[in-house]
């Protein structure tokens, strides 16, 4: 009887989620982005991997940042941007190099988000800058108190949060537009197709 229990309850139950291991990172992997039907994967071992997730196989393998790689972004247009402890941005195409690099960060950046005003970054010396890749020129957004560390594109606005604990949605031109406590720092933000976000940091909670 026990038997006949057991087997009708394990097919009622869903069949467990198996993981497929992409191995090849020589350290702590710290960002991913979907690239059509590729993964792009980036950590602290300065490499970028472009995967085949149906094959589990490294298709492409970079190394051009002078430090670990903290974010990725996947652009409109099918290329993507990398960013991290060399306070550099790089926007790929298919080649082994940068198609552009744009710097003005005076610190490591940590978050990178793309929309349609153009690619935002987050960076530890405090700032967002909203970058226009038609010409390499950014704007530079201020008011946070410390680290910047991610950023996000919700409702036509960019948002932002950081070590200071703070929210805070910017207008396209760069005005600061609504600034709200959350609390500890935060470490993650991420836009809902709802157009509502959803934070995460030091206090253990997504919020």
């Amino acid at each position: 009887m026990w038997i006949r229990l057991f087997l009708l309850l394990a097919a009622l139950l869903p069949s467990a989620v198996r993981a497929q291991d992409l191995t090849g990172h020589g350290g702590p992997v710290r960002a991913l982005a979907v690239l059509g039907d590729r993964l792009a994967s980036a950590g602290f071992d300065q490499a970028i991997i472009l995967w085949n997730p149906s094959s589990g196989r490294a298709e492409r393998v970079i190394r051009w940042h002078q430090g670990a790689v903290h974010a990725l972004a996947t652009l409109p247009d099918g290329r993507f941007a990398s960013a991290g402890e060399d306070a550099r941005l790089a926007i790929w195409g298919p080649g082994d190099a940068p198609e552009h690099i744009l710097e003005g960060h005076a610190e490591p950046i940590a978050g990178l988000a793309a929309g349609p005003a153009g690619l935002a970054s987050a960076a530890w010396d405090g700032t967002v800058r909203l970058w226009n890749l038609a010409t390499g020129t950014a704007r530079i957004l201020l008011g946070h108190q410390g680290n910047v560390n991610a950023v996000a594109f919700a409702g036509g606005r960019l948002h932002s949060t950081g070590q200071d604990g703070t929210l805070r949605r910017w207008d396209m031109d760069g005005t600061s537009l609504t600034r709200a406590e959350v609390g500890f720092p935060r470490t993650a933000l991420l836009a809902l197709p709802d157009g509502s976000l959803v934070s995460a940091g030091a206090d253990g909670h997504v919020h």
